[in-house]
């Protein structure tokens, strides 16, 4: 087809030109109208386009699309926006912009359009401006479910605005599936993708660039290096080189290896490296990146090597005697590339069985491929040879049965195709309904080759009519073009008078006639199937069901009448009226179904029994066992179901086989409203989505109604969008009602004249954003079920452990991690990524905010020790997906669940969003340094963590670990240091009583410390071990500016830490920690915080500190202060205990002069410790240390510091736990706790007191 966003085989070209003829001036005029008058350019803004309208405003195929257009600019600059013209009918739900490079597998920005209006030109502002290089290609996109605007050939020349134009290289407008990049392209056309662009007027490092001087576009021999090496230019925003900037370069198509990976630029700001080709003759890329100035794609093109082989296809098949096969001899090199400038000379021979070869025995290559046809005129198991001077030889099997009798038959015989190579770039499988007046059997099936089709293996396939396949068969040593024959291993046997379907896939191009199929071509006992729904397309593999127009795509078979015999397994079943019938839902149907049989000669079967049974779409049948008459005929009448749409029945005679009916049910007479949703929640200020459908008495949405129909609101005030009254469209009107700045609660009434009204409840909520969060809806799937946890199969890592909301997410995913090798070259399936917010949600426990994919995915490259001083493992993999958050997103602790679509296992990525604007009353701190501390993935070398090395001892720990790598938990371990362990649950609480959090990591204190006084409180939960000397001195200057503390955790700000880079220049993703040889560290003493050279113990600021732990499930955390009044209103006594809580390490008030002032103990629980704090080995005289004694007491405490900030320290790990194990008493302590600090809950559980 040469529309380039139709589904169908082939568009004829005047329903190209008919939405044009419909539309007229007027709909033009009114487009015009509509193009708002910021978009007249102005000294800053410029766009490609001004002036310029859609010839065709509003066309479709009911089919959704990604459509595009490349641009380029003259000046480096920034892209602040994306525009795209709306049809009238376009509905759909959400329109984003995307901004693609070149060859971007993810987008470089995105931004969700909201306010629209009916239609013409929409414009969206991108949250964060998107600078790009000058003379780049870029890709601007807008995904489409339905109708677009169109102007063909629009972009056959280059449309200039100021600096910004498109581009003319004759593939311009672009389309493709919706949500990926597009690109396939037909006729240059136009879809009204633009953007709003700002040039760079100063030499900020945003206008740095990197361009490519040398190298591109070689062409060299497969397996060598190319000559000239490949070479990139950075330079700043005032033209000057940047010198010693780091450039990596990496292979990304083609294979080949490279001289250097990561290459440094010189005094001129050049940095270069050599690509040797890999094996595979054709494209090769190589793309060289700088950091965030951005990257550039180099080309070059693999030759074959010298000819030094034959390969003959097809190595193996069957035929039968008189029947012609194809075989080709290639002229290969050492690698199997075929050599196309071949023309050697190749002969072909036969042993084992007689016949002949056509053209002749001996044939030049043409293009590196020797064709010829092999007739074997008897039975037997022949070898096929083909040779060639100075090549090596090839050979082949080919089995021969003997012919069946009679003579062979095809549909087609002199007909050839009107368009023999056409194209929509689509993988199709392409039929036709055919019958025979005998019963016989199909010996062959063939298919007219376009000579552009590239599809790596065609099969044919015979189905019955209602889609059982019934034989296949692969064809093998096809010819470049025209009529293809493949035997099947064995004849299928068909019935007389029954309608069969044959097909072949193809992958592009196919041959095609329009209406060829709409008379019934008939040849001997065959003949095409004119039913006004042949020529039948689907997709590749499967049943073809579709039809355009009786397209005939040449599809056939080879057939022998009366081979089968004229047994009773002959006897036929076919339809004789009343399918494809169409009526209104709950009626009868005016024609009977009516079946006719007859025995293997054509006499009707008398009085044999008919089964009738409804298959889809409900309803009723007159009768549903029926005996055939003297015509042998039966019947029965269907009364159609209440669901509009397909109804099925399916009559059946035993032994002989069985027709499938088809009806189409429509609507019944509208005669009401329904409103959705029925509920909802919303805060104020903000626009909640409606749609009332019109439906009739069944439920069904009556499509063609055009009602008006006005919206109305009481009890709660705001406006509707595009307005109060709104006309269906497809049955459906849909307006958009923005709250006004009131909390309430109210009606919202759909009304249309002679129709059932309809109305649904609003609530509007000031609450603050965790509790508007979660009145969301939400799912449980956010679990990986029961066995489907990866184990290896994939696994993943965020190129970032927390991001600002509306910031994007580099995400790095790898299959089979626990192999070695692997290539992005080598796909080898796809993955899914479904991103959750987790909270409360009603007990579901998460929200789905975005799912991408499917994702090609490959095993990425090994992640290896970089330092073998230190052990640090680094998994250096490419990012190959991106999660845009939004600025609507709320902060919270994420999880994207990568699926592998191979097999179904799953793993986790986690992340923490922040919201570094916000003023929430607390800031909750993911403990992200322990979980990396206790990481010990490698891959399949094994792994390094800061307690083990992949030998699974102490002494061959790491001293440096990386961010970049999977968790090992999230891909088969049962380590706990993770978010979903008590960092959950406590959020999981915290946001079923909405509190006011916000949500941050260690990573984030340590390099801002100064947003902790933006709120009131600071949470440190579950396991927070590894601190920074950054953050240690940030939290406690928030403490003196009485910033309350709650350390809901034991052990923590234990060990010191610091950040460097990773080796590859990427900031803080690489952890160091010496502990115990921490004189070897260069930078800082990086072991405990209570030890020499540091001397801070942890209690100093928390009031208690780690003192021993304990492996087993933990013990209780035992009152010993009941008439404190954090304990207020929980009913204990001292004694009284919450089971669960302190382990598996715990802390303890310690005598060593640093306790705070005012310390007050509220819990004393016995513990036996089977791991001991140690002594500093730096200064046995150290007060911190403590007693060497197992049997031990934990404590949890609180104090005022002089600044009136209130700490609290629980003691223990596992607080969380008390949070579902504890019941009422141990929550009312927590709100308690958390009141003392000025904090309460927005909606606290029944039975809580909030002080």
């Amino acid at each position: 087809m040469f529309f380039p966003i139709l589904t169908v085989p082939f568009l004829a070209l005047q329903r190209l030109l008919r939405p044009l003829i419909s539309l007229g001036l007027a709909a033009a005029l009114l487009a015009v109208y509509l193009v708002p008058p910021s978009f007249a350019q102005t000294s800053g803004n410029q766009s490609v386009f001004t002036t310029q309208t859609p010839a065709s405003p509003n066309v479709t195929d009911s089919t959704s699309y990604e459509l595009g257009m490349k641009f380029v600019s003259a000046k480096a600059g920034q892209i602040t926006a994306i525009r795209y013209w709306k049809a009238s009918s376009d509905t759909t739900t959400t329109h984003t912009g995307k901004i693609w490079a070149a060859n971007g597998t993810t987008p470089l920005a995105s931004v969700n359009f909201t306010g629209e209006t009916a239609s013409g030109w929409q414009q969206q502002t991108l949250a964060t401006p998107l600078a790009i290089q000058a003379n780049t290609t870029y890709i601007v996109s807008v995904n489409t479910s339905g109708y677009f605007a169109f102007t063909k050939s629009g972009l056959a020349t280059a449309i200039t605005n100021g600096d910004v134009s498109s581009v003319a290289d004759g593939a311009n407008g672009l389309y493709g599936p919706a949500g990926s990049r597009p690109t396939s392209s037909y006729s240059s056309s136009n879809y009204f993708r633009d953007i709003v662009f700002v040039a760079t007027t100063g030499g900020t490092s945003g206008a740095s660039t990197i361009t490519k001087t040398a190298g591109d576009s070689q062409t060299g021999t497969v397996g060598t290096a190319l000559s000239t090496p490949l070479t990139a230019q950075l330079k700043d925003g005032s033209g000057n080189p940047l010198v010693g900037t780091s450039v990596s370069f990496a292979v990304t198509a083609g294979g080949g290896s490279l001289s250097s990976t990561t290459v440094s630029t010189n005094s001129s700001g050049n940095a270069s490296s050599v690509l040797t080709l890999g094996t595979t003759a054709g494209s090769n890329t190589v793309t060289a990146t700088a950091g965030s100035i951005g990257s550039v794609t180099f080309s070059a093109t693999g030759n074959p090597a010298a000819a030094n082989k034959l390969a003959l296809t097809p190595a193996s098949t069957t035929t039968t005697a008189n029947a012609a096969v194809s075989y080709q001899a290639k002229v290969q090199d050492q690698y199997g590339n075929t050599v196309t400038t071949a023309t050697a000379s190749v002969t072909f021979s036969a042993s084992g069985v007689t016949g002949s070869f056509s053209p002749s025995a001996t044939v030049n290559a043409s293009a590196g491929i020797a064709s010829v046809t092999f007739t074997p005129s008897g039975a037997g198991t022949a070898t096929l040879s083909a040779s060639a001077t100075g090549l090596t030889g090839a050979s082949a099997t080919l089995t021969v049965n003997s012919a069946p009798s009679g003579t062979n038959q095809s549909v087609f015989t002199t007909q050839t195709p009107a368009s023999p190579n056409v194209t929509d770039n689509t993988s199709y499988e392409l039929g036709m309904k055919f019958v025979s007046a005998k019963a016989g059997q199909i010996t062959a099936i063939r298919y007219w080759k376009a000579s552009s089709d590239t599809t790596t293996t065609h099969t044919g396939k015979i189905w019955s009519a209602s889609g059982t396949l019934l034989a296949s068969v692969n064809f093998t040593g096809e010819t470049a073009s025209g009529w293809q024959q493949q035997t099947l291993a064995t004849p299928l046997s068909i019935q007389a008078s029954t309608t069969y379907v044959v097909s072949v896939n193809t992958s592009n191009y196919f041959a095609f006639t329009n209406g060829a199929l709409a008379s019934a071509v008939v040849n001997g006992d065959l003949s095409s199937v004119a039913d006004g729904a042949n020529g039948v397309y689907g997709s590749a593999g499967n049943f073809p069901t579709s039809s355009y127009q009786n397209s005939n795509y040449f599809r056939d078979i080879v057939f022998v009448a009366g081979s089968s015999g004229g047994s009773s397994g002959s006897s036929t079943i076919a339809k004789t009226a009343g399918d494809s019938q169409t009526g209104t839902v709950g009626t009868a149907l005016s024609t009977p179904l009516t079946v006719q049989l007859k025995d293997g000669s054509g006499n009707p079967l008398v009085g044999t029994s008919v089964s009738f049974a409804i298959t889809a779409g409900g309803g009723s049948l007159s009768s549903t066992t029926m005996s055939t008459n003297s015509s042998g005929n039966a019947s029965s009448t269907l009364t159609l179901g209440t669901t509009a749409g397909s109804n099925t029945v399916t009559a059946t005679a035993s032994g002989i086989g069985s027709v499938t009916f088809s009806a189409t049910g429509n609507p019944a007479t509208a005669s009401k409203l329904t409103l959705s949703p029925t509920s909802a929640t919303s805060g104020p200020n903000t626009g909640v989505s409606y749609q009332a459908k019109v439906q009739d008495q069944y439920g069904n949405t009556v499509t063609t109604a055009t009602t008006s129909v006005s919206f109305s609101a009481s009890g709660v005030t705001g406006s509707f969008s595009p307005s109060a009254a709104v006309n269906a469209s497809a049955g459906i009107a849909s307006v958009t009602f923005t709250t006004g700045s009131s909390s309430g609660s109210g009606t919202i009434t759909a009304t249309a004249s002679g129709l059932t009204s309809a109305s649904g409840t609003l609530t509007v909520s000031t609450g603050n954003p965790i509790y508007l969060e979660n009145l969301k809806p939400g799912t449980t799937n956010w679990q990986i079920p029961s066995g489907s946890k990866s184990g290896g199969e994939i696994a993943g890592f965020a190129g970032a452990l927390s991001v600002n909301k509306g910031e994007a997410l580099p995400l790095m995913v790898s299959f089979d991690v626990y192999g070695s090798g692997g290539s992005p070259s080598q796909i080898l399936g796809q993955y899914t990524v479904e991103v959750y917010r987790l909270g409360y949600y009603g007990g579901t426990g998460g929200r789905l905010m975005t799912t991408l994919g499917p994702i090609n995915g490959y095993r990425q490259a090994d992640c290896l020790i970089g330092d073998q001083a230190t052990r640090l493992v680094e998994c250096k993999w490419l990012q190959n997906a991106t999660i845009q958050t939004g600025s609507d997103w709320t902060t919270g602790l994420y999880a994207a669940k990568l699926i592998d679509g191979r097999n179904g296992k799953q793993a986790y990525v986690w992340f923490v969003v922040r919201d570094d604007a916000s003023h929430s009353d607390l800031l909750f701190q993911s403990s992200v340094n322990t979980f990396n501390a206790y990481n010990y993935f490698g891959g399949y070398q094994g792994g390094f963590s800061l307690y083990r090395g992949n030998d699974g001892t102490y002494n061959t720990r790491a001293f440096k670990v990386s961010f970049d790598r999977p968790y090992a938990d999230s891909i088969g371990s049962t380590d706990p240091n993770n978010p979903m362990g008590q960092e959950y649950g406590m959020a999981y609480w915290l946001e079923r009583q909405s509190y006011d959090v916000s949500y941050t990591t260690n990573l984030d204190v340590s390099l801002n410390a100064s947003l902790l006084q933006q709120h009131k409180g600071f949470l440190s939960v579950g396991h927070d071990e590894y601190w920074t000397m950054e953050e240690r001195q940030g939290v406690q200057q928030a403490r003196d500016a009485g910033i309350h503390l709650g350390f809901f955790t034991a052990n923590a700000a234990y060990w010191r830490v610091r950040y460097e880079p990773s080796t590859s220049g990427t900031p803080n993703r690489v952890m160091v920690c010496y502990k115990e040889a921490w004189a070897q560290d260069p930078v800082a003493p990086t072991t405990r915080f209570r030890d020499y050279p540091n001397y801070l113990p942890e209690n100093a600021l928390l009031g208690v500190m780690y003192i021993g732990d304990y492996n087993g499930s933990g013990y209780p955390w035992v009152v010993s202060n009941a008439s404190d009044p954090i304990f207020a209103n929980t009913g204990v006594t001292n004694g009284s205990a919450f089971y669960g809580i302190v382990g598996w390490e715990w802390d303890a008030v310690v005598s060593n002069g640093q306790s705070p002032s005012g310390l007050v103990t509220l819990s004393a629980s016995p513990v036996t410790a089977t791991t001991l704090a140690p002594a500093d080995p730096g200064d046995p005289n150290n007060p911190s240390n403590i007693s060497t004694s197992t049997s031990q007491t934990a404590n949890g405490v609180r104090y005022t510091a002089a600044s009136g900030a209130k700490v609290f320290a629980s003691g223990a790990i596992q607080w969380a736990n008390g949070l579902s194990t504890g019941g009422l008493p141990f929550q009312q302590l927590n709100v308690n706790i958390l009141s003392n600090m000025g904090v309460k809950p927005y909606t606290p559980t029944s039975g809580l007191i909030v002080p």
